[in-house]
């Protein structure tokens, strides 16, 4: 998402898809000059780009019953490795 806040205050926004901040600031700025907003380099107060990833999903099959020893410290091994990230 770019954002651009022009001279008077008035936000305009779009989204876009790009590489880099760079990229993602000039496609927002082309896209908006193409539905209408005009503007040169000292009419745009400031530009704001969000960055936004695709979400991502895994599924980890699990036993019906962690009965045995072997399986309940795999998962308590895996549970102590996966709290380094939260």
């Amino acid at each position: 998402m770019v954002r651009i806040v022009d001279d008077i205050g008035t936000v305009h926004s779009v989204k876009v898809r790009a590489e880099s901040l760079y990229e993602a600031t000039l496609l927002g700025l082309n896209a908006l000059s193409r539905v209408g907003w005009e503007g040169d380099g000292e009419t745009v107060g400031s530009v704001l780009v969000e960055v936004h990833y695709e979400p991502t999903s895994h599924e980890v099959a699990s036993q019906q019953s962690p009965s045995n020893d072997a399986s309940k410290g795999d998962w308590t091994a895996a549970a102590g490795q996966l709290s380094r990230y939260l």
